[in-house]
């Protein structure tokens, strides 16, 4: 009991050290119950030794208490940092029902959040148990948005912006402050103009990007192109475009307001560089600006001018790099241009890498199940939503094939400098027999303009069948996606459109694995989905693949095929005549013919509903139950049996 004794009491020792760390108070009252629970738990001990049984039990073990606090830590000291931000820019914070009392009626904009301390139902679950209630405590602690990656980026990214204006007090009459309360549902700015008037939703503007140029064929003027911030943009009022020589001092910035892209302008005077920037005007007054681009008003342009039939020529050639190629026919960014602007740059070169943060919709640690969505500002719900589930055994490129599909979808070209990447591959160094997925994850991917296909797209990865763990972890699959399959319709899946059978192409025949998976899909889901299989080929090259006649030859259903050879994707994209960019260019357009062909046909996929599926594997589970329990039976009787016999030998003859 000592051991218990000493670990439980560093645990107090090291919550009372991270509370008093804390600055912001209101992000520690579940470190201090935490505390006082662990203080009660010692005082217990000490009185009655025998119950150190029960603190080594699932209920209440001290590893699952350490990674609670380690959880715990963590969203603390985010939430700190958030309020000493606040507090750093001269922003006042208040309790959220007092938000927009007093100012005399002048404009308020509220910045309101929660501190991490919500109901926590791993500190509830201890409470129950110190009060002999035996409730099951959570393995994993659930993190708020101060412990989700994705969503601490966005807090604090809408927190950059909202004080940015209450720095640069573009609006003088205008109040900002912010407010905490636990009843906040995460975060959100609200916007009272003025006394008596109702509250609303405002999101400060962000910053524009992608200025560019055009020239006038007559040379007489430009015009200057930009796109609308990803943040905030429909509570912009125009735009103010910032403009001076190069060589004019700091101070002597010059703008004119205008309310859309273009702004056109007389041409500067020859030999000289003049710089440009644009931000966003709204009620908040001018947001931050975009970089800034030069641009050289250079003779040799001007002798070209017959060349160009439209009223303004392009001369993006003379200027900083644009992405003018990643535009559509609107005007608008591309998606696949949209999300690599937003992504985070993993490996530089060509093509560089950019890491896209899936939001978690539902996030389940103990059942091994997520639900994520790649965010745009604008949603189409009325679009249709195709879902497809890819099984395969472990090696097979299933992961792989959801980048490559992310990709596609998206419109990323051969050409592009860069690829997507929703699947950072961190586990390279895990031996190749292990599957390097053991979640089952739903990626939803929202149709927007200029997308491959015409319907919003859910792929869920799944773990490799044939892992080294055997048949119970292919089993624990199918259980997994029972627990998917259980959620509410937003969190979960309530139909599915197609199943990806992920096959690798040189197989000339199917493996035990292979014929284990398609007897689990026609064992959950039935004759209705023998129409909706689809065999993924991976690892293909031009040739008929052999895995084709294996399937045929084994007697798998499925209404198509598709080949792929996903070595392509982040393969370098210079032109070059070496074999590698000619063999991974084949791949590539190999692949791009495969997936329109895919997209094209999915579309016409008929959805199969999911709530049989759901009841054969409750069935299956209670099946499996069952026999357990008479395999448990059969060993204690075989027991018995050897003990007896063991008995009968050795006892004396009369």
């Amino acid at each position: 009991m000592g051991d218990l004794v000493t670990r439980l009491r560093e645990i107090v020792a090291k919550a009372r050290n991270i509370r008093e760390s804390i600055r912001f108070k209101a992000a520690t009252h579940s470190i201090i119950a935490f505390e006082g629970v662990i203080e009660e738990a010692l005082q217990r001990l000490d009185q009655d030794s025998s119950l150190a049984a029960t603190f080594y039990s699932p209920l209440f073990n001290p590893n699952q208490l350490q990674a609670w606090l380690r959880t715990k830590d963590i969203e603390a000291r985010n939430a700190d940092i958030l309020v000493q931000n606040f507090l750093e820019a001269g922003v006042e914070i208040r309790n959220a029902s007092l938000a927009f009392q007093g100012n005399e009626g002048a404009p308020v904009i509220c910045f309101f959040f929660r501190a991490s301390d919500y109901a926590d139902p791993f500190l509830a679950s201890l409470k129950k148990c110190m009060g002999c209630r035996q409730e099951a405590v959570l393995s994993v602690p659930v993190p708020s948005e101060y412990g989700s990656p994705g969503q601490l980026h966005q807090l604090f990214e809408y927190q950059h912006l909202f004080l940015h204006y209450a720095r640069a007090r573009g609006n003088p009459a205008i109040k900002f402050v912010a407010a905490e309360g636990a009843e906040v549902e995460a975060w959100t700015i609200m916007l009272r103009k003025s006394r008596g008037t109702t509250t609303q939703v405002f999101i400060p503007p962000g910053e524009p990007f992608d200025v560019r140029f055009q020239v006038s064929p007559v040379g007489t003027g430009i015009a200057v192109h930009w796109k609308w911030p990803f943040i905030g943009r429909n509570y912009l009022s125009g735009f103010l475009v910032w403009f001076k020589a190069e060589s004019d001092p700091p101070e002597s910035w010059k703008y004119i307001l205008h309310p859309s892209s273009p702004s056109r302008f007389p041409l500067p005077a020859p030999g000289r560089r003049y710089l440009f920037k644009v931000s966003a005007s709204s009620f908040l007054g001018s947001g931050p600006c975009s970089p800034v681009t030069s641009w050289d008003y250079l003779i040799p342009q001007m002798q070209q001018r017959s060349m160009y039939p439209s009223d303004f020529l392009p001369i993006s050639n003379y200027l900083q790099p644009s992405v003018l190629d990643g535009v559509i026919s609107n005007g608008a960014l591309k998606p696949a241009w949209y999300l690599k602007a937003k992504g985070k740059l993993s490996r530089p070169g060509e093509p560089s890498l950019y890491e896209i943060v899936a939001l978690d919709v539902m996030r389940d640690p103990d059942s091994r199940t997520a639900k994520c969505e790649i965010h745009f500002e604008e949603i189409h719900e009325e679009r249709e939503e195709k879902v497809i589930i890819l099984l395969g055994a472990t090696g097979a490129g299933k992961s792989t094939l959801v980048n490559a599909l992310f990709n596609q979808f998206y419109g990323v070209q051969r050409e592009d400098p860069f690829r997507l990447v929703l699947i950072p591959d961190t586990e390279r160094e895990k031996p190749k027999a292990q599957s390097q997925t053991s979640w089952i994850t739903a990626y939803t991917f929202p149709w927007q303009e200029g997308c491959e296909a015409p319907y919003n797209l859910t792929v869920v990865d799944t773990p490799g069948f044939g892992v080294t763990k055997g048949l119970m972890e292919d089993n624990s699959t199918m259980t997994q996606l029972h627990k998917l399959f259980a959620k509410k319709k937003a969190e979960g899946l309530s139909h599915i459109n197609g199943i990806g059978f992920v096959l690798q192409a040189s197989n000339a025949r199917l493996t035990p694995t292979d014929e284990y998976i398609i007897d689990s899909i026609l064992s959950v889901f039935g004759k209705d989905v023998v129409n909706n299989i689809y065999l993924m080929i991976t690892f293909a090259d031009t040739k008929t693949p052999p895995v084709l006649q294996a399937a045929t030859e084994g007697k798998v259903p499925f209404v198509d095929f598709f080949c792929f050879n996903n070595s392509a994707l982040f393969a370098p994209n210079e032109e070059s005549k070496s074999w590698d960019y000619q063999f991974s260019s084949m791949f590539w357009k190999l692949g791009r013919k495969h997936f329109y062909d895919f997209f094209l046909k999915f579309q016409k996929s008929k959805p199969v509903s999911v709530q049989l599926s759901n009841q054969v594997l409750r069935e299956r589970q209670a099946h499996e139950v069952t026999i357990q329990g008479i395999q448990t039976r059969i060993q204690d009787a075989n027991m018995t049996t050897g003990v007896v016999g063991n008995l009968k030998l050795t006892s004396p003859h009369p």
